[in-house]
């Protein structure tokens, strides 16, 4: 069965992909199941939008711009191959055709656009939520009297927790009451407890995948991730707005270890 990281990759190689490894995932992961499914609404929305331009778009549509992008222009014996949707949006705005002198123009405008577009895909896919952000409010759920604790924690071992992922406090985080260890996914992470002053916020650094994404709100919780060079710091705080205040704070609290 392939894993969360593999399940983007696929979905977003080919968005409308529903092959039985596709479905076996997605069946037993919502998080990866709801971004499928805004992937493929997208998806159909672009298609749309390029059928309301020009027409039906063709299935073979990608095979067909990167063919003609490397095909030599058809001599009058051979046959003109069939344009591609871009060219024919070029035809319907471009005043009479893509040989004309407003083609180039047009040309940069398309191309102005397909930036725009790709911009808009990668925001909206950076801003969704890791899998993982689940897991760990469901922890920070399981030990709710860690909130009680209101420990002397020296600085020395908050940077040596850190140190272990790769990174390094440079700037005060705020009053640390807890730094402990627990399993979360199987996986050995520091939970820190810390007051800072955007609010209360439970810090998990886990080891393994560079995570980074969105915030999940569930449970009364909300949690995202910063990402570090060997593994994840997990911010879960009472609200999403503190956790956006608290993950701006951090990032310019923590640095990476050259």
């Amino acid at each position: 069965m392939i894993d969360c990281k593999k399940f983007r990759a696929q979905k977003l190689a080919d968005p409308m992909c529903r092959d039985a490894a596709v479905k076996a995932h997605a069946a037993h992961c919502p998080p990866c199941a709801q971004y499928a499914v805004k992937l493929e609404q997208f998806e159909q929305k672009l298609r749309c939008a390029a059928v309301d331009a020009c027409g039906d778009m063709p299935p073979d549509l990608c095979e067909r711009i990167l063919a003609q992008l490397g095909q030599p222009p058809a001599t009058g014996s051979e046959p003109a191959p069939r344009k591609s949707w871009f060219a024919a949006l070029l035809d319907k705005f471009g005043g009479g055709g893509t040989g004309t002198w407003f083609a180039p123009t047009m040309g940069a405008m398309a191309m102005t656009l397909v930036l725009g577009i790709a911009g808009l895909i990668a925001f909206n896919l950076s801003n969704e939520p890791s899998p993982m952000a689940r897991s760990v409010i469901a922890h920070v759920v399981s030990e709710p009297g860690i909130f009680e604790f209101n420990e002397d924690v020296p600085a020395s071992a908050v940077q040596a927790a850190f140190a272990q992922l790769g990174g390094r406090v440079e700037e005060s985080l705020g009053q640390v009451r807890h730094l402990g260890v627990c399993y979360v996914e199987g996986k050995l992470a520091h939970h820190l407890l810390v007051q800072t002053p955007d609010g209360e916020a439970s810090l998990v650094l886990l080891p393994g995948e560079a995570l980074e994404g969105g915030v999940l709100s569930e449970k009364g919780f909300s949690a995202t991730f910063i990402p570090l060079p060997k593994g994840s710091l997990g911010i879960i705080t009472r609200s999403e707005r503190e956790a956006h205040a608290v993950k701006a704070r951090l990032e310019r609290s923590v640095r990476v270890e050259s």
